[in-house]
């Protein structure tokens, strides 16, 4: 039943994406400016070449497969063109909504719910993942919502208000409810990002207090069955790290260093596996790969993996150089925790989340994602009425989906 409903809610998104990248493919033979960076454009050759070997090694289905979680790539080129800070704060709104649903969700979970999980000490149902489908999903949820937030409150006042705060409150309490590893470390690294880059303390405060800081994760790693109130979740982390071995020791050096085939390792194509046995060629192949990681050395292979950590290095940089810039904020929180929550989970097929994270990496590329003040937003000079019509198109688009 969880995979049915799992296809149904995929399906409402494939659909909005189609309809994106059709106006897309419109925008770019009317001349669309396209981004100019060598990583993106070498990302995109690879995904390519390994959909046409895969296709040619006669699994094209499972090509097509593989080829849709890439498919937020595009994102990059919707943001890098139409979308601006306007955009992003009624992309803001709709996240706070739909987190609020998701407090309300877990609460009703954790004192009415079904313990699907255990008890806690008190009685009370453990690990609630509200509206998603397991507590890892929310809590990474609950962060990026939160990186959003404060992000764009930054940008907009150069310090976090009181509705932020009041988020970082209910976010860390609601991952810690939730029980999941992966949200507790993003969540420091949350915090280490706000204190290094936004805190407002002298230099040589900053220079005693960051190094204890930087231990945070590492102690929240070493303290996880405290923590999460799970003593078997070494399990889990033993058990990512003995899925990426497996598939090492199974690989020869090519499939190493250019991937087994497009699809394998992705969550997509063993959800369509487990509804469809024998409809999926290479389906011997395939398997739950569980981190970001492991399923990109799988499906695209070890230098895709090189080139991807090297673009968001470099976006982080450009993000650091002028922080109240445009999203700039909203990235610095947006890519390490990113980067941290891709070695529990394959980030790029889990939505909102991968949506969000691609549409960070066109503002940043895009350098000047419209002037953002307390009046408003002044965005750049694209004032053509096609121009205009289409930034609406994608706004509601975007809008439907995280709401759906």
């Amino acid at each position: 039943m969880n995979s049915e409903v799992e296809i149904i809610i995929k399906s409402i998104k494939d659909f909005l994406l189609v309809i994106i990248f059709l106006l897309f493919l419109k925008d770019v033979l009317s001349g669309y400016k396209l981004v100019n960076n060598l990583l993106v454009w070498l990302m995109i050759a690879i995904i390519f070449v390994s959909f046409f070997i895969t296709s040619l090694d006669g699994k094209p289905f499972l090509a097509i497969i593989g080829l849709r979680s890439f498919s937020p790539f595009l994102m990059i080129f919707i943001a890098y063109n139409y979308l601006d800070m306007d955009m992003i704060g009624k992309i803001v709104k709709i996240l706070s909504f739909v987190l609020v649903l998701g407090f309300c969700a877990a609460f009703a979970h954790a004192f009415l719910g079904y313990p699907i999980e255990g008890t806690t000490y008190f009685g009370l149902a453990a690990r609630p993942f509200g509206i998603f489908f397991h507590p890892w999903s929310f809590a990474t949820f609950i962060c990026f919502v939160l990186c959003f937030r404060v992000g764009f409150d930054i940008s907009l006042y150069k310090r976090a208000t009181k509705g932020s705060l009041i988020l970082i409150v209910l976010s860390t309490l609601f991952i810690f409810l939730a029980g999941s590893g992966t949200g507790l470390l993003t969540l420091s690294v949350f915090f280490i990002s706000y204190f290094f880059f936004f805190c407002r303390l002298r230099p040589y405060i900053k220079a005693v207090v960051m190094p204890i800081l930087l231990l945070i994760p590492l102690f929240a790693f070493a303290n996880l069955q405290l923590l999460t109130g799970r003593s078997n979740i070494y399990i889990s982390v033993k058990t990512r790290i003995d899925i990426l071995v497996d598939f090492i020791n199974s690989a020869g050096i090519k499939e190493i260093a250019i991937g087994k085939g497009l699809g394998i390792g992705s969550n997509a194509a063993v959800t369509f596996l487990r509804l469809n046995p024998v409809g999926l060629k290479g389906a011997n192949m395939l398997f739950t790969s569980d981190s970001l990681y492991t399923s990109l050395i799988a499906q695209v292979g070890i230098f895709f993996v090189i080139i991807f950590i090297l673009f968001n290095v470099f976006l982080f940089i450009t993000a650091a150089q002028s922080k109240y810039q445009g999203a700039n904020a909203i990235a610095l929180f947006v890519i390490p925790v990113a980067m941290v929550a891709s070695l529990g989970n394959s980030l790029i097929e889990f939505f909102p989340v991968n949506w969000l994270l691609f549409i960070v990496y066109g503002l940043v590329l895009r350098k000047q994602p419209g002037l953002l003040t307390r009046q408003g937003v002044v965005s750049e000079s694209q004032d053509s009425s096609v121009t205009g019509y289409r930034k609406r198109t994608y706004e509601h688009s975007f809008c439907i989906a995280i709401l759906g």
